[in-house]
């Protein structure tokens, strides 16, 4: 016995023969059923063959129950795991997270280096074969409990459902294959069956209008489609501690940011930040802790952040950015007062709204052509307490004496934090009084001392305090 299924590139002959056997001759593969099988429950021959089963055949003929059971299971498996990887990735941002029909299947084309990422190639080129397969799988993930649809796309509203019905091996059981012949076939497979490297994921599922993928590439692999250049890109790490890279193109301009790099100073920073703030370690962590913050701080008057194009989240806990690039003065660089006065009129807004930025130091503050302060980094942001706002204010004053900011200012700055603020002198009063314990900052011992002298004397001179 043997079916037929028929794609738009090529015929998938299932045989009943009891020998494992694979061969593809004149766009025709033919294969065994228990072959297929082991690749669909074990990934035997690395799903090469098996992902084809998600793709929906033009036809079929002479399918046997077998057969239809399989490709049941193994659409119903696959469908689940990715979603269950989403969740997986981008946990707590899941409930806004939404996906084109077409997830799944892409997902699985972009793991699977072959004839699956072959067909949605060819799928992508024609928009009647696009609309059919669509339509396909629009049909099937009515039926996932988990995902609602709406305008075109699937919510994944109740993630707690996807992952507790993962799928298990145990629904159709192993064959007995030596391994010694399946690695033959293996072998062979690589050679004849060859697709395009994809990373595709990205198209196919959203947070507002960024893009989420689960696959992250180089910096130029990761903003060519952005900066849309037909000529070379250029990527340049940023300074020695930097986890942002900056590419241009043709006058545009991109930052990469990934949250993998230079991860070993948050573990110092933790150790010290302790009885203030908790700092987080996870790339994943602090990256979604950023472009969360980085929306909740869209809107707030004369604030400026960048627009995040991208975000890639891989089980690795692999984490990676793509944003605008803030054009503008670091606030570090410009000894103008006034500049400095805003600045604090900035951080003394985004506290009123509830956020705290963990990492306030005048190397994030970007003064914007358009008279607005942007924020380039809120990796390490919190919600809104006494702590966390004087720790802003302590990071601010100790690593603008350590860049060897004039002093007159970093007083400035906290003369329009305190105008804008709504309760300033408690939050100052926090800073000045755990600048007792922090003996240990990594700097010289006078940067204490100056530290806390500048906080205590705008107090005493300042005559909102009671």
């Amino acid at each position: 016995m043997e079916a037929t299924l028929t794609y738009p590139l090529l015929k998938l002959v299932v045989t009943d023969s009891a020998i494992p056997n694979f061969s593809l001759k004149n766009q025709i593969l033919r294969i065994s059923y228990n072959l297929l099988k082991a690749d669909a429950t074990y990934a035997t021959l690395g799903e090469t063959i098996a992902s084809l089963l998600l793709y929906p055949p033009l036809e079929s003929s002479e399918v046997w129950s077998d057969l239809e059971k399989l490709v049941e299971y193994y659409t119903k498996k696959t469908v689940r795991n990715s979603l269950s990887e989403l969740v997986r990735a981008y946990e707590p941002l899941t409930p806004e997270i939404r996906i084109t029909p077409l997830y799944p299947l892409v997902r699985k084309a972009e793991i699977v280096d072959g004839l699956l990422s072959k067909l949605y190639v060819n799928m992508e080129a024609d928009i009647r074969e696009k609309s059919r397969v669509e339509k396909e799988y629009e049909d099937f993930l009515s039926r996932v409990d988990g995902l609602s649809f709406t305008n075109g796309f699937y919510k994944i509203d109740n993630p707690s459902r996807l992952a507790s019905k993962s799928m298990t091996v145990t629904t159709i059981p192993s064959t007995d294959i030596k391994r010694t012949m399946a690695a033959g076939i293996m072998k062979r497979i690589r050679s004849e069956v060859k697709g395009p490297d994809l990373r595709i994921t990205r198209s196919h599922a959203f947070i507002d209008s960024t893009k989420i993928g689960v696959k992250c590439g180089k910096p130029e692999e990761m903003v060519k489609d952005y900066l849309q250049c037909k000529g070379g890109i250029k990527c340049t790490q940023g300074h020695f501690i930097s986890s942002s890279v900056l590419c241009e193109c043709n006058g545009g301009k991109l930052v990469v940011k990934d949250y993998g790099k230079m991860g070993g100073k948050w573990v110092i920073l933790k150790i010290m930040a302790k009885p203030m703030i908790e700092y987080r370690i996870s790339p994943r962590a602090r990256m979604i802790a950023e472009y969360t913050a980085m929306k909740e701080m869209t809107g707030i008057k004369s604030v400026r952040t960048p627009f995040f194009h991208e975000l890639c989240s891989t089980q690795g806990q692999r984490a990676i950015a793509v944003r605008d690039y803030l054009e503008g003065t670091i606030l570090r660089e410009t000894s103008e007062s006034n500049n400095w006065t805003k600045a604090g009129e900035t951080l003394g807004m985004l506290h009123n709204h509830g956020v705290t930025l963990g990492d306030a130091n005048p190397g994030n503050f970007i003064l914007t052509p358009c008279n607005e302060v942007g924020i380039i980094d809120a990796e390490q942001s919190h919600d809104y307490s006494l702590k966390t706002a004087a720790w802003d204010i302590v990071t601010f004053v100790s690593t603008s004496l350590f860049w060897r900011v004039n002093q007159k200012l970093i007083t400035r700055f906290l003369e329009g934090y305190m105008q804008e603020a709504h309760n300033p002198m408690n939050v100052l009063e926090e800073a000045s009084k755990e600048y007792t314990w922090i003996g240990i900052l990594p700097t010289v011992p006078h940067i204490y001392v100056q530290s806390k002298r500048i906080l205590d004397q705008l107090m005493n001179e300042n005559p909102m305090r009671e």
